[in-house]
């Protein structure tokens, strides 16, 4: 009997024993993911990389290539409001207008060696501007005639007017352009009856 009572002892406590090795390792059994090793960095979020979003800190050079700010253009002379020059194939060709008033404005009446005769517009103002009316073919009695002379020195150039005075072209010209009834301009020294001139405009005009 005593036999058997220590035998029944021996195995309660095989008993208590092996539940207590049970216990321990079920209720200390880290589960995966949840065990801390101190020391190293959390990893679970992913690898932490470097932010590169904004560059490595160089100057963002896409598409930018710098030159020099040439916006303003090559400066240029301001011809804004200045007139058209007119009558610039005749000038290529060595004509120029003669400066200042002509002292003589009218028709060639006749031709005479070294000079012609010329009967004068008659002229006045009107409005804003000036009226000058020739002879024509009819009576010229009312008007005055001048007889001018030339030289070798006086200097001829040839006016075409077209459009009706919109454009013209001067070029040079001699005494040999000048024939009865086409309209001229003087310049020179006038006296009396007499122009000694210095320079003639042929006027011709085309319809």
């Amino acid at each position: 009997m005593k036999k058997w009572m220590t035998f029944a002892g021996l195995l309660c406590l095989v008993c208590l024993l092996t539940c207590g090795c049970g216990d321990e390792k079920g209720g200390g059994a880290e589960t995966p993911g949840q065990t801390e090793n101190p020391g190293e960095p959390d990893t679970a979020g992913g690898t932490e990389e470097p932010d590169t979003a904004g560059g490595t800190g160089e100057p963002d050079t896409a598409g930018k290539s710098k030159e020099p700010d040439t916006a303003g253009g090559t400066e240029e002379p301001d011809t804004a409001g200045k007139p058209e020059e007119q009558g610039t194939a005749g000038q290529e060709d060595g004509g120029e207008a003669p400066e200042g008033e002509p002292v003589l404005e009218g028709s060639v009446k006749e031709l005479k060696e070294n000079g012609f005769v010329v009967t004068e517009n008659k002229s006045w103002k009107e409005g804003d501007g000036e009226v000058s009316v020739g002879p024509g073919s009819g009576d010229d009695s009312e008007f005055d005639k001048f007889s001018v002379v030339f030289d070798e020195d006086t200097v001829f150039s040839l006016r075409t007017i077209y459009d009706g005075g919109e454009r013209y072209e001067d070029e040079k010209a001699g005494a040999e352009d000048l024939s009865e009834g086409l309209s001229v301009n003087v310049w020179g020294e006038k006296a009396g009856g007499t122009v000694k001139a210095k320079e003639v405009q042929i006027l011709k005009v085309v319809f």
